[in-house]
């Protein structure tokens, strides 16, 4: 099972990742903005061995969805 955390790189979002990522639970991090300030930031979050992906991603645009 892989699990979509959409926004990724807010307060509640990056928590949510860094801890499924503790369990080794393959991650998606998605959300509007995803530059590398913030892929850097989740990076060190990412135990060893952990699946985490990146999407850019904005939940109220339905094409996208």
């Amino acid at each position: 099972m892989k699990f979509l955390v959409t926004g990724a790189t807010g307060f509640i979002g990056a928590r949510v990742v860094a801890r499924l990522l503790q369990e080794r639970i393959p991650t998606v991090a998605a959300d509007v903005r995803l530059d590398s300030d913030v892929t850097t930031k989740l990076e060190h979050t990412r135990p060893p061995g952990a699946d985490l992906a990146y999407s850019t991603l904005d939940v109220s645009d339905a094409r996208q969805v």
